[in-house]
């Protein structure tokens, strides 16, 4: 389905497979780890994920499909798009051999501790884009991809001290990236609309291919607040780069005057 676009937000409905609460846990925490070019652990880049009505319990022989999912939203070009989510991933982010993984942890009953992960899997995170368009831009760059769970538009925005409209949205930080990830836009430099488009439609793939695994798994929002995972009937992306600290290049020197 074609985005339909609100104002500065990009927004695609995504079929829902399973119901509109989740079964309650437990449900899946998919980390997905992608080694820089340092090779120093504290480097590593993180994106979290949720998956809905599927966990430990399921069948085992399912688990890979599950990994393979995530891994191909990043390298896999999604249908109607002329590149991957990953060609706009900096060449900062190592692409040896073996240096992504995706782990699957047991979301608890009760918020607390995942413990270990009952399932991972390496992968090889595609090349960027050769030549001046994967020109890496700073490594704290990203864009956000939103994602709405079923519910989120009738949720109240308050009540008391309670934001409970918040617990029915999540975000992942796409990146770092490259210069091709973005375009020079009314004198300012924005996320790319290819880029954005590439973005959503991987993520409309990914929710097929978790459906494809069975049909009442799909991506959720995990709320740690009441303890839910909630299916996503929607993913947005907005026309501004956002920043992750944690992932800036770390200082190596201070210069110092006195005044």
């Amino acid at each position: 389905m074609a985005a339909a676009v609100v104002s500065r937000l990009r927004t695609i409905p995504i079929p829902l497979a399973g119901s509109q609460y989740g079964r309650g846990m437990p449900d899946t925490h998919a980390m997905v780890t992608f080694e820089r070019s340092t090779g120093v652990p504290a480097d590593r880049v993180v994106n979290t994920w949720a998956v809905n009505q599927f966990d430990a319990g399921d069948s085992a022989l399912l688990r890979p499909s599950i990994t393979d999912a995530f891994a191909a939203f990043y390298n896999d070009i999604p249908p109607g798009r002329p590149d991957a989510v990953g060609h706009h991933i900096s060449p900062n982010v190592s692409r040896v051999a073996d240096q992504m993984s995706v782990r699957l942890y047991e979301i608890p009953a009760v918020p607390g501790p995942m413990g270990s992960p009952y399932f991972f899997k390496n992968y090889t995170l595609r090349n960027s884009f050769e030549g001046a368009a994967g020109t890496p831009l700073p490594d704290d760059v990203a864009i956000v991809l939103s994602l709405e769970a079923a519910g989120h538009d009738t949720a109240p925005v308050e009540i008391g001290p309670i934001r409970p409209r918040s617990r029915f949205k999540g975000r992942v930080y796409v990146g770092p990236l490259n210069t091709a990830s973005g375009a020079s836009a009314g004198g300012f430099f924005r996320p790319s609309s290819g880029f954005i488009n590439t973005t959503l439609a991987a993520t409309t793939a990914l929710q097929a291919a978790l459906a494809a695994v069975l049909p009442a798994v799909d991506l959720g929002v995990w709320s740690r607040k009441d303890a839910n995972v909630r299916a996503v009937q929607a993913a947005s992306i907005d026309n501004e780069f956002d920043t992750q600290r944690r992932r800036g290049t770390k200082p190596t020197a201070r210069t110092r005057v006195l005044l």
